[in-house]
């Protein structure tokens, strides 16, 4: 699917490809955007883990001579007339879906928070270290389950559209707390696209 979409769009250049973490279900196809289009940069929380799909993701990364970066939180990152800025992982935590990337991305008035699968305890991090989390869009955590998307961050980011990507319904307790945002899920939608002009 990967492979096909890029392809489909006509893109030959992409300048970063993200690996949220490594999880199987965030990385898997992501070898595929490399035999798509020539990818510049693969930005990853770590550079190395014991999932297979993960050393799958590096050795593509090695034969198309793709460099892997780990950015530290703060850094920004530029996309054309797009920045992006790494919000998290700032410390080291147990659990490695809290090790996910949470990135920011401003375009003009436009902004979207990406979370991976950070649970609360990254939320709350976040929180109390005053990052810039009022965005339009909110791609909600661990694909929506109760493990993340507190009440108390939603709150922070007061996201317009919040875009749950699941195969299942998300918990109840998530869908209570985005009940003020509009809720796009792929389990309803199939793939959610958003643009921006």
């Amino acid at each position: 699917q990967v492979f096909n979409y890029i392809k489909s769009l006509g893109i030959t250049d992409l300048k970063y490809a993200v690996a949220t973490h490594p999880d199987a279900d965030h990385i898997g196809g992501l070898p595929a955007a490399f035999h798509a289009a020539n990818v510049k940069t693969l930005l990853s929380p770590i550079e190395k883990h014991g999932e297979s799909r993960f050393a799958t993701l590096l050795k593509t990364a090695q034969e198309k001579d793709v460099p892997l970066v780990v950015p530290q939180a703060g850094k920004v990152l530029s996309l054309g007339e797009a920045n992006i800025t790494v919000l998290s992982p700032v410390i080291q935590f147990a659990d490695a879906n809290d090790l996910s990337l949470v990135l920011r991305l401003d375009y003009g008035k436009t902004s979207f928070i990406f979370t991976g699968d950070a649970s609360t305890a990254v939320e709350r991090d976040l929180i109390a270290r005053k990052s810039d989390l009022d965005a339009d869009v909110l791609k909600v955590s661990h694909h929506g389950s109760s493990t993340g998307t507190s009440s108390e961050f939603v709150s922070a980011v007061s996201p317009q559209y919040a875009v749950i990507s699941s195969a299942n319904m998300p918990s109840i307790e998530v869908l209570y707390a985005l009940a003020e945002s509009s809720t796009l899920i792929t389990a309803q939608k199939g793939s959610i696209i958003i643009h921006s002009d």
